[in-house]
């Protein structure tokens, strides 16, 4: 096609859809594919100007730091005091001897190992 001087140049095919091309191939009447070509060259060049958006869609959200994790519910017993705390999970009171396991193989039976951690 550009050899018969329907196109400026053999690179400007790639600028036609493959429908344009082959009713060009069949029909021998090539009158506007150079207007066509020069279209779409000119509406690419407009393209180009623009300056595109730095993202597409919505901007990820930015948290702010989180602070460290500070307890504010229970109040922690004074280092020195040797006292254990926590937070009990029954609403009753109980006592009882407590038992503080420093090894787990102290506990005998290894079948209890993974219940002590």
């Amino acid at each position: 096609m550009a050899g018969e001087g329907a196109l400026d140049g053999r690179d400007d095919v790639f600028w036609l859809n493959w429908d344009e091309v082959l009713e060009a191939l069949h029909s021998r009447q090539s009158d506007s594919l150079a207007e066509k070509v020069a279209s779409r060259k000119a509406q690419h060049a407009a393209w180009l100007s623009f300056d595109l958006p730095p993202f597409l869609g919505l901007p990820q959200a930015t948290l702010p730091d989180r602070p460290p994790l500070q307890d504010d519910v229970i109040q922690a017993p004074p280092a020195e005091s040797g006292a254990l705390g926590g937070l009990g999970a029954s609403p009753d009171r109980t006592q009882g001897r407590a038992r503080i396991v420093l090894d787990r193989r102290s506990l005998g039976d290894p079948r209890w190992y993974g219940r002590y951690g």
